[in-house]
């Protein structure tokens, strides 16, 4: 059975728009990690993982972000890579933003920062396909033994994942609209309590005090794990990250560097 529920919405970005032109080097990339982070918080029994059927849940919000590499130095290897930003419930928007930044030129310089990603993609280039698939269910059976998996996640905490799914498709062009995507992640190696996909801001009718209006609109799609939570808990998360897109400052802070909110 499938535990992984997809929900998708469309939240107006309109006052997260003016709030990151006032902000330096904030991408929206950074203001939906941190929004994402501060939601967890909000609801904490979605920030964990699942191992050989047991529940951990985590202290802290770590998120792990894919990064493509193409066109760039990194990119003459492999088109894929992953950054890993740790305690982002504990930075404000413009600490995440600054190790955002750094993290991504080094991964896009090929020199990933973490041991455990540097060493999955040498076994990835050096190993021939079979040996790879070998080593790879190998490391699963392992994974499901809680006290690898803790090591692992001593060295690789990552309790949820954001990725740009639809980002590539064009937002100027009329006629066109995303609308979302169903995700099923996998179920082996690491796991991830949610699983989050962001697109381009489109121009979208939403009612203003019932007049259809025209809103730059931000696709959000959640993929959450049903054993940890459910839909009333997630729609208590979306509605957390959504005041904070749509609030920004009375979250982050006007100059984005708020200490995070307390855990409740």
């Amino acid at each position: 059975m499938v535990p992984w529920v997809s929900v998708n919405i469309s939240v107006d970005f309109s006052c997260a728009q003016s709030y990151l032109k006032r902000l330096s080097g904030v991408s929206v990339h950074h203001l939906i990690a941190a929004s994402i982070a501060h939601g967890l918080q909000k609801v904490p029994q979605a920030n964990a993982n699942i191992i050989g059927g047991q529940i951990f849940r985590r202290k802290s919000v770590h998120m792990g972000m894919p990064v493509n590499l193409l066109g760039h130095e990194g990119g003459q290897t492999r088109e894929l890579s992953l950054m890993l930003i740790k305690h982002l419930d504990k930075k404000s928007l413009l600490d995440i933003a600054q190790e955002g930044r750094t993290t991504l030129k080094s991964e896009r310089q090929g020199t990933p920062k973490n041991p455990f990603i540097s060493m999955m993609f040498r076994l990835a280039e050096n190993l021939p396909r079979q040996a790879v698939f070998k080593t790879l269910s190998a490391m699963d059976v392992l994974l499901q033994q809680p006290k690898f998996a803790e090591r692992l996640y001593d060295v690789f905490p990552v309790t949820t994942a954001l990725s740009n799914p639809g980002s590539t498709l064009p937002s100027d062009v009329d006629g066109i609209l995303f609308r979302g995507a169903s995700i099923n992640l996998p179920l082996r190696l690491l796991h991830v309590g949610t699983f989050w996909g962001m697109s381009t801001i489109q121009k979208e009718v939403i009612p203003i005090d019932n007049v259809p209006t025209v809103r730059p609109m931000l696709p959000i799609t959640l993929v959450f794990d049903h054993r940890l939570i459910d839909g009333v808990k997630a729609s208590e998360l979306l509605l957390s990250v959504c005041k904070c897109i749509q609030e920004p400052a009375s979250i982050f802070g006007k100059d984005g560097r708020l200490p995070p909110a307390i855990s409740v």
